[in-house]
């Protein structure tokens, strides 16, 4: 069975990001993924010959953040800058330009104004970084259970063993690029209940998510679509880059956010989802004329937003597991989120740094080979 210096469990953008950053820097890693493919709630589906981003989750990197998963030698992908396009109007429909002071917590998630985002979707970028030859992908392998302190003699405290649905991996450090029940799930009582606690008074945002596909144009819009009255938001994909749809047809997204009450009742969503469809057609009177697909469905704490600061702190006992947090972050830092992963993989490679020290003074000292830990 093969020691991987990390073993990254989750295959959304945190696990994809770290699994790049981890092969430049000349570390072996294993990207264990419980899907048929990568990309979490950051991917984009095919559907009937168009490219459709599931839920806005294509503008999740800025291009300075981009940059730092290429090597000199590999060539940039093409951006659409937000700044480059006109700002919200459409006068006779009686859409205004809205501030971003009058913008809802849950709205300001999605300004993307002053933000870019890579031609063809998040992952047809991160797809060629993941062909790095220190990178193996493990597709369907769903993490089953975790043992720390795997292997024997010397080895103990240091390797991490797990269980996977094809076998089992071994790994000098684990990073965990999972929400916080799938973490809880493996780690249990290694997990500090203090800080659980802490993470417990996060707020979550859930919404009702609709997907539609356009025979034809309805709308010139080239930016982001803000309903304030029915606290929702909504996007003309294609109207931003021509690889989503073809020809002259046209995809549309809208988000309407549900609050606790109303994303487990489904007769208050079924109402929600009435007046979703009201808007959009008072709006554009002629969109269900030309919609030819269509769908609808929940996204259940698909976003956190904060209560309160929340203080990095450490959360576990346990000296080679990590945690890439990914969403944790303000709504006016929607970025943030790369931030506290690039910490997360900092962290990580400090402790592979002083391990290879300790494996180094274990060769060189005869006495200390054969130790094992107490």
């Amino acid at each position: 069975m093969s020691t991987y210096d990390v073993v990254i469990v989750g295959g959304g953008l945190s696990g994809e990001v770290s699994a790049v950053l981890l092969a430049q820097r000349g570390y072996s890693v294993a990207l264990c993924e419980a899907e048929a493919r990568l990309g979490g709630r950051c991917h984009t589906d095919q559907v009937r010959g168009f490219s459709l981003p599931f839920g806005f989750a294509y503008n999740l990197l800025t291009e300075e953040q981009a940059g730092l998963l290429t090597s000199s030698s590999e060539r940039g992908a093409q951006w659409i800058y937000f700044s480059d396009i006109p700002p919200i109007s459409y006068e006779h429909k009686g859409w205004i330009e809205i501030p971003k002071e009058r913008l809802t917590t849950e709205q300001k998630s999605f300004f993307v104004r002053h933000y870019a985002f890579p031609k063809d979707g998040v992952q047809n970028l991160i797809q060629a970084y993941l062909k790095h030859p220190k990178i193996e992908i493990h597709l369907s392998e769903p993490v089953l259970e975790c043992f720390i302190g795997g292997g024997g003699g010397r080895e103990r405290e240091h390797v991490i063993e797990l269980v996977g649905k094809s076998g089992r991996f071994r790994a000098r450090a684990i990073l965990m690029a999972l929400p916080f029940s799938s973490l809880s799930r493996l780690l249990g009582a290694q997990i500090k209940q203090a800080w659980a606690r802490k993470l417990k008074q996060y707020r979550m945002i859930s919404c009702l998510r609709l997907d539609f596909v356009l025979k034809s144009k309805v709308s010139d819009f080239k930016n982001l679509i803000f309903n304030l009255e029915n606290n929702g938001v909504g996007l003309f994909t294609s109207n931003l880059d021509d690889s989503f749809a073809l020809n002259s047809e046209q995809i549309s997204q809208w988000l309407y956010f549900l609050d606790e009450n109303e994303v487990h009742d489904k007769e208050e969503i079924a109402k929600k989802m009435r007046a979703a469809k009201r808007f959009i057609k008072k709006a554009f009177p002629d969109f269900f004329d030309k919609t030819t697909w269509e769908r609808i469905g929940i996204m259940v704490d698909f976003l956190p937003q904060k209560v309160e600061p929340f203080q990095t702190q450490e959360w576990t006992n346990l000296k080679n597991v990590f945690w890439a947090r990914g969403g944790l972050s303000a709504a006016d830092g929607r970025h943030q989120w790369f931030d506290e992963l690039l910490k997360e993989v900092g962290k990580t490679e400090e402790y592979l740094n002083s391990f290879s020290r300790k494996e180094d003074e274990n060769i060189s000292n005869p006495r200390l080979q054969h130790k094992t830990p107490g």
